[in-house]
């Protein structure tokens, strides 16, 4: 399925790229009924900068504003269609003092004195942004997959997404900037070359920002896992606006000589690029995992990801014994697999659980 993205400009005052989202954000969350995803997207983007929330704000100030003197019918009818009778404002995020009227100042600056024209013109430029968004209606699309699915996603800039087991993205285009919201799973992305468009990436941990590549991105347990297969790739902390870029220094990495290159992003920071196979990268899209020289225990944990049910070692002393191997994702099978290698056997008597122990514990 194709997304729609909307590059009509705004009409009215010359409005940057943050005032032109802040404006189309306004409309998504004051129009329609959001689910929880959409409202997670809308958070990160105030959370990415100071500037982000001023912007909205003034924009929710303006139009509290506007309420009350309008006599246009179009206006009127245009704030009696916004769902809640107080827009939503960045308070509940940014907890901050500045006012409204300051926030406004911010916005609009000196150069506009009628304040009667200025909300006219913002007024006039929420009622086109709420009907391109009316018309749009993909922006923000959410993609989710179960237990053991894949889904592939061809975006309208021709990039595309392949979503493994248990994962679930945000897709957030616009003219300026094509974000990825990576919220939980694994994903390899192959991008369609914009330079002028680059295509971001966040994760919360960290932020990959692409312009022509395919690369693979695994998030868990507080870490993400970024496999480099084509290209090249800026990579960094996903961190607040306070912090500098010498405080957050990116890696720009870059695929050579059939080789994929490998980093790790936590709270600890990126780790050292490292040359990885490729193949092992995105076997999963085959369905098989491969391991080189991972311990069993890493193994089963790996299964997890695709197991109903989890699947725990017991107390057992092959837990830390190295495995290189292919295994399918397919639990059952793998778990044949490894059961006859290790010589384990499943604790029948645990029926929401998968607990391996070994025979000779059995028997006893």
């Amino acid at each position: 399925m194709r997304e729609k993205r909307d590059n009509t400009p705004l009409p009215g005052k010359e409005f940057d790229r943050i005032e032109q989202e802040a404006v189309r954000w306004f409309t998504r969350i004051n129009n329609h009924d959001n689910d929880p995803a959409d409202v997670e997207s809308f958070y990160h983007w105030l959370e990415e900068s100071q500037e982000h929330r001023v912007k909205y704000d003034a924009i929710c100030a303006v139009m509290e504003e506007a309420r009350e003197f309008t006599d246009d019918p179009q206006l009127i009818d245009f704030y009696q269609s916004i769902k809640v009778k107080t827009p939503v404002s960045s308070a509940a995020i940014t907890q901050k003092k500045t006012s409204w009227k300051d926030r406004v100042a911010v916005w609009w600056g000196s150069g506009v004195r009628n304040r009667g024209a200025a909300m006219a013109v913002i007024s006039v430029v929420l009622i086109v942004a709420f009907v391109q968004f009316q018309n749009s209606g993909t922006q923000g699309k959410v993609y989710q997959t179960g237990i053991g699915e894949i889904k592939i996603v061809r975006l309208d800039d021709n990039s595309v997404i392949k979503l493994n087991t248990r994962t679930t993205l945000t897709v957030d285009y616009d003219q300026d900037l094509r974000r990825i919201i990576l919220s939980d799973g694994q994903a390899t992305f192959s991008v369609a070359k914009n330079p002028l468009r680059p295509f971001v990436v966040s994760t919360g941990i960290g932020k990959i920002t692409a312009i022509g590549t395919e690369f693979d991105i695994l998030k868990e347990q507080g870490e993400i896992q970024i496999n480099l297969i084509e290209g090249k790739i800026r990579v960094a902390k996903d961190v607040t606006e306070q912090t500098s870029t010498s405080e957050n220094p990116a890696v720009i990495m870059e695929a050579t000589n059939m080789k994929a290159s490998y980093v790790a992003v936590s709270a600890d920071g990126i780790s050292e690029v490292e040359e990885r196979d490729p193949i092992h990268a995105i076997a999963w899209q085959q369905r098989k995992i491969v391991f080189d020289g991972k311990t069993l225990s890493y193994v089963i944990k790996e299964l997890n990801r695709y197991s109903a049910r989890p699947i725990i070692l017991g107390d057992i002393s092959q837990k830390d014994e190295l495995i290189t191997a292919i295994f399918p994702t397919d639990v059952p099978a793998a778990l044949v697999l490894i059961k006859r290698y290790f010589n384990l056997v499943e604790a029948v008597e645990i029926k929401d659980k998968i607990i391996l122990v070994s025979e000779k514990d059995i028997l006893i």
